[in-house]
């Protein structure tokens, strides 16, 4: 039934997958080796996400291999304002692989396992107790979602090992090879594209478990550069000023009172979360007036000075000087550019006020 899907109306969506596949097979393949597991089970991911490492569902799962939060943190993913590891091909794989095992270790059977993986070991647990068997088969009580992963799986596993058997090719396409290097601070992402010499695209594919536009701010972050760019990054990146390198990611602020965590997330536009998280607060109703608060500023100070500094060609430089009752939509119309470009040529986010007396950068059409 689904090898037919995969053959008519799902060989669009295969034909991506076996794309992706032939970029990870190789990574996937060796850690499955390492944890002495079977090759096939790498067509998991492809079902679970096409092998894409931002995939993102309804439940909140995340990555190529569909971590929800709780388990992911459980495997050693971590989740905190600048990572989010469920999408690191690597370190997802790795952690898919000991929880897989951790499944086969308590059913002692495949189909079991896998079953498991979507549907959580206490359900399988509790159809098996209501049909009195480990028959995967025989267990009708499982949601149907469950109940056609297993088909859907063998099905994936089927196609993906003799694909011209079925009309399929896998596409040539670069496997995802890496060289990596250690970061001592947080760096700005658009000033490591350019030491590496790629675009940012790249490197965003390289490393897709960053969420802001720089690294993390802690020691030892380990970043993917593509194969044979390790050598030009390391000589362009360390002759570069410190100034340059380094990127600020966040402010200080004093907690005042009437102040929580809601009032001062949407002043700095941060979530809840990200602030709790960055602070290692565990009651979120809980902060002292006279308190600091490390708040995370979205995007760097380099990004928005190299906006500042270099504008589009046939432009000339001007800073504007807020007025009261000014909009930036009402400077937009004045100066023939969009509120948009205003907001990305001086940093602000949208639904940001500005204020009288402020300084704007703004670029104006020669002529």
């Amino acid at each position: 039934q689904f090898i037919k899907f995969f053959q008519t109306k799902g060989k669009k969506q295969f034909k991506i997958w076996l794309s992706r596949y032939g970029q990870y097979e190789v990574l996937i393949k060796t850690i499955l080796k390492e944890h002495e597991l079977p090759e096939e089970l790498m067509f998991l991911a492809m079902i679970e996400s096409g092998f894409n490492s931002k995939a993102y569902s309804r439940a909140n799962a995340s990555g190529m291999w569909q971590f929800i939060y709780s388990t992911g943190k459980k495997y050693g993913l971590e989740r905190t304002w600048y990572v989010d590891e469920r999408r690191d091909p690597v370190k997802a794989t790795h952690a898919a692989c000991t929880y897989l095992k951790d499944m086969y270790k308590e059913f002692d059977n495949w189909y079991l396992a896998l079953s498991a993986y979507n549907a959580g070991s206490g359900r399988i647990h509790r159809a098996i107790r209501l049909h009195q068997t480990s028959d995967f088969w025989q267990l009708h009580s499982l949601p149907k979602e469950t109940r056609n992963y297993l088909p859907y799986f063998l099905s994936a596993a089927i196609i993906g090992s003799s694909p011209e058997e079925y009309g399929f090719t896998i596409p040539k396409v670069a496997s995802f090879s890496y060289d990596e290097v250690k970061l001592e601070k947080s760096a700005d992402l658009a000033v490591l594209a350019r030491a590496a010499g790629i675009k940012m695209r790249s490197l965003r594919r390289y490393n897709p478990e960053l969420r802001q536009s720089a690294t993390p701010n802690k020691s030892g972050y380990v970043l993917k550069l593509p194969k044979g760019t390790k050598s030009k990054f390391t000589a362009q990146y360390n002759a570069l000023p410190e100034s340059q390198r380094f990127a600020p990611q966040y402010t200080v602020h004093r907690v005042r009172r009437n102040e929580s965590l809601w009032t001062i997330s949407r002043k700095y536009g941060v979530s809840i979360h990200d602030l709790a998280s960055v602070n290692k607060i565990r009651n979120r109703h809980k902060i002292k007036i006279g308190q600091k608060l490390t708040i995370p500023i979205r995007g760097s100070k380099a990004a928005l000075a190299s906006a500042q500094s270099t504008g589009p060609s046939g432009h000339l430089k001007k800073v504007y000087t807020v007025k009261r009752g000014d909009t930036l939509g009402h400077i937009a119309q004045n100066y023939n550019t969009r509120a948009r470009n205003i907001r990305r040529w001086n940093g602000l986010r949208y639904g940001g006020v500005i204020y009288p007396g402020q300084k704007l950068v703004l670029w104006v059409k020669q002529g």
